[in-house]
């Protein structure tokens, strides 16, 4: 964890398991009180500067895989809200 402001932000380096040991992205979520609810932004910086052959890019050009990892995070969170 790189910063943590309870209730506020929190911030982290990730590396998916086929970076090398020197290689990351991070990762900077906020929350922010709407109402009755908590508004949740997840901003993942760093794809831009991985390699163009890492795997990560599954052969797409970086605005892809930028859309590809929007939409992983999207599912992700929606599956977390459907929790209960």
């Amino acid at each position: 964890m790189t910063a943590w402001e309870r209730g506020t932000r929190l911030a982290f380096d990730w590396r998916q398991v086929s970076f090398p040991r020197d290689m990351k992205t991070r990762v900077e979520v906020t929350f922010e009180a709407v109402a009755d609810e908590t508004r949740v932004i997840v901003r993942h910086y760093g794809w831009t500067a991985l390699p163009r052959d890492q795997a990560a890019h599954h052969g797409f050009p970086d605005t892809i895989t930028q859309q590809r990892v929007a939409d992983w995070w999207r599912r992700s969170l929606s599956a977390l809200g459907a929790r209960d």
